[in-house]
């Protein structure tokens, strides 16, 4: 399974265990959050490096799938198509500049995060949680041997590294699991879950969505306590949801549509981190993915059905029609923003087997 980038491969899922990919072609990697799951606090890109027009701030990228940004650079993840065991992680100014490899190959590098001194990536081939230092050196293994496939999304906090474990599509045996930042001993915070993908983690919680493929529309948004414990279910209903955020008062997720619609009926939700009933934040979106969120707005992209289709968005918290950023993407993915500007991926086109993908950024207003 390559579970990288667009719930539009879930098309193909006829029977459980019979899948060679959940997020195969356009979007779908979930919102790559800030490591507290929403909008980055701190860094803040000085004004000038976006501006109203999108700035590209990679080009020929193969096959790019998830990134993060601090005060000075971007870094993101590669999963070539047809090799995805040549993947890489990478960075650039957000000045503008040459690309510096972090470290490549690597066995198909998915999510991606960093802290002041090392970026934090899950290799999903090899089955091993890795970081680096960011002025470079040798790549290490923080929790090896997840398994093949197993992890997939990573977020960090002040002490620890935390990560999903996707488990089996047939069985609900997914892990979401802990670990101190300096290494150590792996903490299990919750088990027997339904394709845990999307994280993020504030200074109470670690909340996760269940992808749950055997059951469309039966996805959940759950949480857990930060040293475990019982798990709280906050929404159900989602198709396929990828994308997650939170916010001092809420988390936010995607729902992919249905296929009956064909998956044009997407939404991007609300619920309170105390438990509530859902709430709309943008309906009849193709394919919502890459969720963030600052004081005042929800952002997120809209996978578009063909190349150059693709759209990065924005709708008030609060409530109010949805605007469109940018148009025109060739497949975006993972998202982020930060006080100024937000940052995006574009897988790249079909005619050159996403060899042509991009990393770019524009201003939010």
């Amino acid at each position: 399974m390559r579970a990288s980038r667009s719930v539009l491969a879930t098309v193909a899922l006829v029977a459980c265990g019979s899948r060679t990919g959940l997020y195969d072609d356009a979007v779908a990697t979930t919102s790559n959050p800030a490591p507290d799951g929403g909008a980055l606090d701190g860094p803040v890109t000085p004004q000038g490096f976006c501006g109203p027009t999108p700035t590209v701030l990679a080009a020929a990228q193969p096959d790019p799938v998830a990134l993060t940004v601090d005060a000075a650079r971007v870094y993101w993840t590669t999963q070539p198509l047809g090799d995805v065991t040549a993947g890489g992680v990478y960075s650039a100014l957000l000045a503008g500049g040459p690309v510096t490899a972090l470290a490549a190959p690597q066995p198909g590098p998915l999510a991606i995060t960093v802290n002041p001194t090392n970026a934090f990536w899950t290799d999903q081939w090899g089955g091993n949680v890795m970081t680096v230092p960011l002025g470079g050196g040798n790549p290490t293994a923080l929790a090896p041997a997840e398994g093949f496939n197993n992890p997939s999304w990573v977020v960090v906090d002040a002490t620890s590294v935390y990560w999903t474990d996707f488990g089996d599509e047939c069985i609900p045996s997914g892990t979401v699991m802990k670990l101190p930042l300096g290494g150590g001993t792996r903490t299990e915070l919750a088990s027997g879950q339904a394709e845990p993908w999307a994280l993020a983690v504030d200074a109470e919680a670690v909340y996760w969505v269940n992808v749950t493929e055997a059951a469309p529309g039966g996805a959940t948004v759950v949480k857990v306590g930060l040293n475990g414990g019982p798990t709280t279910t906050l929404a159900t209903g989602a198709n396929f949801p990828s994308g997650l955020a939170v916010d001092a008062d809420a988390v936010y997720y995607t729902s992919s549509g249905t296929m009956g619609a064909g998956f044009e009926d997407g939404a991007v939700m609300r619920v309170p981190k105390s438990g509530g009933t859902p709430t709309t934040v943008a309906s009849n979106q193709f394919v919502p993915s890459g969720v963030a969120v600052d004081d005042s707005d929800v952002y997120w992209v809209d996978a578009g059905q063909d190349d150059g289709t693709g759209a990065v968005m924005r709708a008030p918290k609060a409530g109010g029609a949805a605007v469109t950023l940018v148009a025109g993407q060739n497949r975006p993915g993972s998202l982020v923003v930060d006080a100024s500007c937000v940052y995006w991926v574009n897988a790249g086109t079909s005619g050159n087997n996403e060899n042509d993908g991009t990393v770019m950024m524009v201003a939010k207003r």
